[in-house]
């Protein structure tokens, strides 16, 4: 899985996955329900390519079980170029944006900051942006030199990264780069923005790279100012940054859990261990293990996790400060500090 096909909603209340017959499904996280199966309509769409969730505002009071539902929108890119809207609350789509162009999507980006909006990179090479309330589109720039894998806003959504091997800061406004850096051996597989567009921090993973990179907009070279040590790939990454403090989760290849912290003010030599690595065994032997697929940062630092394979998966929210071991009825977590 990568976080283009699986994700928690930013709530944290939901997750979805894209399974490899094409069927989205999404998860009540609090109680391992699973709430829905989306099949694309083959006469509306085509298949789909990557996946984002994103919050829609709402006046309406409500329960906070019911605002979370109402206000997640999961947003679908295809292979023809159509972008599709899929409200939870009503279980279905609520738009179907078709640019005329046929191009395939292979990421989206999105910031709260600008909710409406979503940016995405297709195969004809354009980064274009989408409203979603008026159901509109048009392309900002063209990028020749290479294929996008990942690209993410930063906080106030003035700057778009774009990342292939190497990293591109754009801004926006005037669609022209801010600042580059070299990038990894391989692909990216993700961006995330951390802090002001002046004073940002750009953390990233790779396909073959066993870490997670750090760049900064205020460095005045291009290379990494900082790396985590994963042990294998990443396949999945969550942050939360509380003043100057960034908490960090990273699940690799191999289902294990990786969590950091770390302060991100300057250049570091040595590599940054893992504070906790967490793995899950469905036995008390720990002979079996559950591969954990995906994390999320929650606002107090505790950490949700997804685990099992295909649609038969379970969630928990871990407080890393307890124990060792946490058992969870048949489930036990191993958590190596």
């Amino acid at each position: 899985m990568s976080e283009y096909t699986s994700a928690f909603s930013p709530c944290g209340s939901f997750f979805s996955s894209l399974g490899k017959d094409g069927k989205v499904r999404i998860w009540d996280a609090s109680n391992d329900t699973l709430l829905r199966e989306y099949i694309p309509d083959k006469h509306l769409s085509a298949p789909i390519t990557c996946i984002k969730w994103i919050t829609s505002k709402s006046g309406k009071r409500k329960s906070h079980a019911d605002t979370s539902m109402s206000q997640s929108l999961l947003v679908f890119g295809t292979t023809s170029g159509h972008l599709l809207v899929y409200n939870l609350s009503l279980s279905r789509l609520v738009s179907n944006f078709n640019f005329k162009s046929g191009s395939k999507i292979h990421c989206l980006a999105w910031s709260e900051s600008k909710a409406q909006d979503v940016y995405t990179f297709s195969d004809n090479k354009n980064i274009s942006v989408w409203n979603i309330p008026s159901n509109s589109a048009k392309n900002l720039w063209r990028i020749n030199k290479s294929k996008i894998k990942a690209m993410a806003l930063s906080q106030d959504s003035s700057h778009l990264v774009t990342a292939s091997n190497s990293i591109i800061v754009w801004n926006i406004e005037n669609k022209s780069i801010v600042k580059s850096f070299i990038g990894h051996i391989s692909n990216i597989t993700s961006v995330h923005c951390v802090g002001s567009s002046s004073d940002m921090y750009i953390i990233s993973s790779s396909q073959a790279d066993r870490m997670l990179s750090v760049w900064s907009m205020k460095a005045k070279h291009q290379t990494a100012i900082a790396n985590f040590k994963t042990d294998e790939p990443v396949t999945s990454l969550s942050l939360n940054n509380h003043q100057g403090q960034t908490c960090l989760v990273a699940v690799n290849n191999c289902g294990a859990l990786h969590y950091f912290t770390h302060q991100l003010n300057g250049k570091c030599v040595k590599p940054i261990d893992a504070k906790t690595t967490v793995r899950i065994y469905k036995d008390k032997g720990q002979t079996q293990v559950a591969a954990i697929v995906s994390a999320h940062v929650c606002p107090d630092n505790q950490i949700l996790v997804a685990y099992g394979s295909g649609y038969l998966l379970s969630f928990d929210k871990i407080d890393l400060k307890s124990t060792n071991i946490i058992n969870f009825d048949q489930k036990r977590l191993n958590i190596l500090k």
